[in-house]
């Protein structure tokens, strides 16, 4: 049909003339003299008022940004929901055990607490040599490092002469498990990157090395430990090193860094 004003060409059943935007209210395809009378009847208004803004660019723009915008509040919660499963996920069992044994009580208040039962001697005899302790509890999943099988993890408590648990440190062996010497930092490692002060995720973003023991004291501090190995330009040796950085549990800071070499003469896994 033609628009009765400006006479263009417009689609059958339109509200408005998309070219002059005169108003086809009763008219149909045979011209202005075919002028039908509406009825004065609100619902209908409103039934055409929706019928054109509904179909007008504007509005058709605004309904594609705010289809666009569902869309990415969707994708970042997918996101964020992922986040948060993998960071619930990459804790072990061990770890969270380890952040809820309450130091300074007696192993049997200890296992009702953490809902643990430790036992005083570990399937694997070799987890003795690695550290001394008087109760652990281990992964039921075993690995394998250099031909020794050892748990996935370990959470080792010991205690003073009166039987108060007074220190547990948590073992994370599958760190090592592509190479016992650590990750390979052949240009050697800045402790300068440690900065008093710091925080936990601050530290390991500038560390950017997975910790291979949690050690938590009856003084309020947690030392975590993380290994690394560089290559001697001069005479070819590849020398393992323990960094320890060491953390007040009150504010969470870092109080202390340092690094010791790990004695290839000494026990494989050894921190000490």
């Amino acid at each position: 049909m033609k628009c009765p004003k400006c006479k263009e060409e417009i689609e059958n059943e339109v509200a408005f003339c998309g070219i002059c935007g005169f108003k086809i209210h009763g008219y149909t395809d045979e011209g202005e003299n075919d002028f039908v009378q509406p009825q004065n009847n609100k619902k209908n208004r409103i039934k055409e008022f929706f019928s054109h803004t509904e179909n007008s660019p504007g509005v058709l723009k605004r309904n594609k940004k705010l289809k666009f915008a569902g869309i990415s509040i969707f994708i970042l919660i997918i996101v964020m929901l992922t986040v948060y499963f993998l960071s619930v996920v990459s804790v072990t069992e061990g770890e969270r055990v380890l952040k809820d044994i309450p130091l300074g009580r007696n192993i049997e208040y200890i296992s009702k607490e953490t809902g643990v039962d430790f036992i005083p001697v570990s399937e694997y005899s070799y987890l003795g040599e690695i550290n001394r302790y008087n109760y652990i509890f281990e992964s039921k999943k075993n690995i394998k490092i250099e031909g020794i099988n050892l748990p996935e993890w370990a959470v080792m408590l010991s205690y003073d002469s009166g039987g108060i648990i007074n220190l547990a440190a948590y073992y994370d062996f599958t760190v090592l498990i592509r190479d016992w010497k650590g990750v390979k930092k052949d240009a050697g490692f800045d402790e300068s990157v440690i900065l008093y002060g710091m925080n936990l995720k601050e530290t390991e973003k500038a560390i950017n090395i997975p910790p291979y023991t949690i050690i938590m004291g009856i003084d309020n501090q947690s030392t975590y430990v993380y290994r690394y190995n560089k290559t001697d330009s001069l005479s070819g040796n590849t020398n393992v090193f323990n960094l320890y950085v060491v953390f007040d549990d009150v504010s969470g800071e870092v109080t202390d860094a340092y690094s010791n070499a790990v004695d290839f003469g000494r026990v494989l896994l050894n921190i000490n």
